[in-house]
């Protein structure tokens, strides 16, 4: 007896069935990669993250060293310090101008420089400015007789 056409035979409905099952398959497939490409990025990022923190934590201590030294430098004491080394005297007392009536407040008073020390004996023979070597030729330069 030949098969009915509303009976479906197992062949033919097992072969309708392969390709849904294909696509079901390849979409499966296809979000694991997708997830583990994700997953993989994120692990990136995270490992980017941390390089980026672990470099942050250099770059404040840095900054906290060289604000220190900063602070170091800019103390009174410091300033004074290269103050008189520069040759700068403090102020004397200061006189104000009152513009309305150009009258002078105050008292002013120059300020008056230390002594300058006097160049000792064995000092003052062997100065040399800073360019020149003791022969008295700049440093760097050829002699005249080298190279000749």
């Amino acid at each position: 007896m030949p098969p009915s056409p509303s009976v479906p035979s197992g062949r033919s409905a097992a072969s309708s069935r392969a390709p849904f099952v294909v696509l079901v398959l390849a979409l499966a497939i296809g979000g694991l990669i997708g997830l583990v490409l994700l997953n993989t990025a994120v692990n990136e990022n995270a490992f980017r993250i941390h390089d980026l923190d672990t470099r942050q934590e250099k770059l404040d201590k840095e900054e906290q060293r060289l604000q220190q030294a900063l602070d170091g430098q800019e103390s009174p004491q410091k300033l004074e310090e290269r103050a008189k080394k520069m040759g700068l005297v403090p102020a004397g007392d200061p006189g104000f101008v009152k513009l309305p009536e150009g009258k002078v407040a105050g008292t002013p008073t120059p300020a008056t420089a230390p002594p300058s020390p006097t160049p000792t004996p064995s000092t003052a023979g062997s100065s040399s400015s800073p360019g020149e070597s003791p022969g008295g030729s700049p440093s760097g330069s050829p002699s005249s007789s080298a190279g000749r």
